[in-house]
């Protein structure tokens, strides 16, 4: 659910018919945090992180998924979401930042 005040209207909307809208006023909102700090190195920094999270995210998705296979459909399991690009941005973005 949406907790920022001036994106949807009521917190329900972020999964209802302005789910398109929520999703680019939060994009926006990333990017405009990202924007505003001050130096390269931190920017990279948050970058470095937040790709850290997402290959943390989808290691835990792929867990979840393993364990509750599909129960119709022609699938035996889920496919598998890749961890290794999340990965190769938060090395990427912690060289250039001069972090290691």
């Amino acid at each position: 659910m949406c907790d920022e005040a001036g994106c949807c209207p009521t917190r329900s909307d972020t999964l209802g018919e302005r789910r398109r809208q929520h999703v680019v006023r939060a994009r926006h909102r990333q990017l405009r945090e990202l924007d505003q700090l001050p130096q390269r190195e931190w920017r990279l920094h948050k970058i470095s992180m937040e790709a850290e999270r997402a290959s943390t995210l989808a290691t835990q998705a792929n867990r979840v998924l393993l364990a509750n296979p599909p129960t119709t459909g022609k699938l035996k399991a889920h496919p598998k979401i890749g961890t290794s690009a999340f990965d190769a941005i938060a090395v990427v973005a912690k060289e250039l930042a001069g972090l290691d």
